[in-house]
């Protein structure tokens, strides 16, 4: 009884698979539909047509799009604009012969501030009104995307939006 019930609970070594960026981009898409609609948010998927397959734990991409997709969908909550807009880009680039994947998650809300912006990163640091968030999504997102030897970026401009771009070298994965 004890080895079946030790045995159900175990957690295997999660595999790395080739994952399809396009497809866990679309599963998460549709997993902030609702929420997406409720806030009248437009959502656009810009891909080039040829993009690799990574060699990953799907679950850490997830896990790191949902985290994006999530500040993004807060963000624009809190947006005055009118026209709320989140867009994903999927990109294969190349410097010498290093292949790299990468990935970005873009929303026009307001933005964030520059002293903020030096600090989002950081573990439990939120702009978030208390209860509403915990400070771990960047930092959660910034170490899985180190596991892969990939770089996390921020880019926002104060009334145009933040743009969060992932690159993550296919020779690492």
């Amino acid at each position: 009884i004890v080895k079946t019930f030790l045995a159900s609970t175990h957690t295997p070594p999660q595999q790395k698979h080739l994952v399809d960026p396009r497809t866990v981009v679309e599963r998460i898409s549709n997993l902030v539909a609702p929420r997406l609609q409720s806030l009248k948010a437009q959502v656009q998927i810009d891909s080039e047509s040829e993009i690799l397959p990574l060699r990953a734990v799907p679950t850490d991409l997830e896990q790191v799009l949902i985290n994006l997709t999530n500040n993004s969908l807060d963000a624009l909550s809190e947006s005055s604009k009118s026209e709320r807009k989140l867009t994903y880009k999927i990109r294969n680039t190349a410097e010498g012969s290093k292949r790299t994947l990468e990935f970005s998650v873009s929303d026009n809300a307001d933005g964030i501030k520059p002293a903020d912006l030096k600090q989002v990163a950081k573990p439990f640091y939120t702009t978030k009104a208390p209860g509403k968030g915990t400070g771990l999504g960047l930092t959660i997102c910034q170490q899985l995307v180190k596991k892969y030897g990939g770089k996390l970026e921020l880019d926002s401009v104060l009334g145009k939006g933040t743009t969060v771009t992932i690159r993550i070298p296919y020779d690492a994965t």
